[in-house]
């Protein structure tokens, strides 16, 4: 417990002292009935060839679902496991070109790119099909995978400062948890299925 108070006094600090980064989190604050009907933003920078941009996801589904009276600490958990039992879910995957480097910048990602200066593009859809993905078996797989945006093709690199201490990050968080977890980093393949 005083790990826990002494972490909430650090980040109440940085808070009071970094007011615009403070005042950013502020404004990004959202409460979320369902995970598959809000937008999905990449915040940072991604090179697309020799261009820049930023990502959005943007849910087929509308917002309909309504936040629970008293929620469990997993009710957002909850209703994905209810939702994909019954049926697909999908969203458009677009790309935001950078078109002004000032106004657009790649290394302040609190600067958000506005879409009147750059319409979303749309690349793709992406299907999630119906499962179930709370299997025992599931869920430690999903504990001794690692996730890091630096595994892509040098044509869709991350860019910008954030993106480069990522590429430190990432690999030591995960070799932390691994450690900690006593358990080896595993890669999902195409034959991979869980009963």
């Amino acid at each position: 417990e005083e790990a826990i108070y002494r972490g909430r006094r650090a980040l109440a600090w940085f808070l009071l002292t970094h007011r615009r980064i403070a005042a950013t989190i502020l404004r990004g604050q959202t409460r979320c009935a369902n995970i598959l009907e809000i937008p999905y933003y990449s915040q940072t920078a991604y090179a697309f060839g020799e261009r820049a941009v930023q990502y959005h996801m943007a849910p087929h589904q509308p917002p309909q679902s309504t936040f629970p009276v008293d929620p469990s600490n997993n009710f957002l958990r909850a209703r994905l496991a209810e939702d994909l039992a019954q049926k697909e879910a999908a969203f458009d995957f677009m790309v935001q070109f950078q078109t002004d480097p000032v106004k657009m910048p790649i290394e302040d990602p609190m600067v958000a790119w506005d879409p009147a200066r750059s319409p979303y593009r749309k690349v793709a859809t992406v299907t999630i099909p119906p499962q179930r993905f709370d299997a025992p078996a599931q869920v430690q797989f999903c504990e001794d995978i690692a996730f890091n945006p630096w595994r892509t093709r040098p044509e869709h690199r991350p860019l910008g400062g954030i993106n480069r201490a990522r590429r430190t990050v990432y690999p030591a968080i995960a070799a932390f948890r691994h450690a900690r977890n006593n358990t080896h980093p595993v890669e999902p393949t195409p034959a991979l299925t869980f009963a």
